[in-house]
């Protein structure tokens, strides 16, 4: 009788740890978007780009997958610039319910902002992205047109 509540004791510890480490992960599937031009026949969202967000706190990468993106002109503005693959979680909270990651993305393009940084909220299901570390004309502020809209997937 001892050796069967062994048995289900580790049974029932087994299954709380299995759980407790598939909560140690969170997911997001976002769309970046513009709004329609004032001189737009249909008013849709334009320039849509679906991604998912994986964060894993067991090995601290947040994983950003692209899914889907517009059809037509890919450069520019209209680019999907953050960079796809597995970036490193800096900060997290207590809860995991928000995390803080970083990438560092060196391209060929001297213009382009190399550091990238993402603070992803699983609570108020948003986004905050931002790029830094490339040359700036500071007498100039550009405002970005893009839109965030994110939906939990777990």
């Amino acid at each position: 009788m001892k050796f069967i509540s062994r048995v289900m004791l580790a049974a029932f510890f087994t299954s709380v740890c299995i759980s407790g480490a598939s909560a140690a992960s969170k997911s997001l599937e976002c769309q970046r978007y513009t709004d329609p031009t004032p001189t737009s026949p249909v008013q849709m969202r334009e320039n849509v780009y679906l991604f998912t967000l994986h964060a894993d706190y067991d090995s601290k990468t947040l994983r950003i997958t692209l899914k889907d993106e517009p059809k037509g002109e890919k450069s520019g503005a209209y680019r999907f610039p953050v960079a796809v693959g597995d970036w490193r979680i800096i900060w997290n909270s207590p809860d995991d319910l928000r995390a803080v990651a970083t990438i560092t993305d060196y391209s060929d393009n001297p213009f382009d902002e190399p550091v990238q940084i993402m603070d992803v909220d699983f609570a108020r299901v948003s986004v905050n992205y931002r790029e830094t570390g490339r040359f700036q004309e500071f007498n100039t502020l550009d405002t970005a047109p893009w839109k965030y809209e994110c939906y939990r997937l777990d």
